[in-house]
């Protein structure tokens, strides 16, 4: 999925800072995905960017993520669990780790719906 906020602005990756939320995909020159739009920066990531010799990142204001985000229905969230309650049938949902990925699974699945 690609997401880019309107109102970015392209920051030197030297000024980076933890909190920072990403405006726009950030790829290697190979496409690899090492940050997603909307995410928050943290400093492994910024070290990161630094490694793969990124030269800057599109930085948007928080409001604009909150003005852009649209909350999860109802209906999403039972075609994702349809969906993959196939791939978690053997499972056991109510082990802490087996839920974390299973939210992780639907997450990812809706989003996936949204693209």
């Amino acid at each position: 999925m690609f997401l880019c906020y309107p109102r970015s602005m392209l920051v030197p990756t030297c000024e980076l800072e933890p909190g920072l939320v990403v405006g726009s995909d950030v790829r290697s020159r190979q496409g690899q995905l090492l940050v997603a739009a909307g995410a928050a920066l943290t400093p492994r990531q910024i070290g990161i960017l630094r490694t793969w010799g990124i030269p800057g990142v599109h930085i948007t204001d928080p409001a604009e993520v909150a003005r852009h985000a649209r909350p999860v229905t109802r209906d999403e969230v039972v075609a994702a669990e349809r969906l993959e309650r196939q791939r978690f049938s053997a499972c056991d949902l109510a082990h802490p780790v087996v839920k974390a990925l299973w939210l992780l699974a639907l997450k990812r699945r809706i989003q996936r719906s949204r693209a």
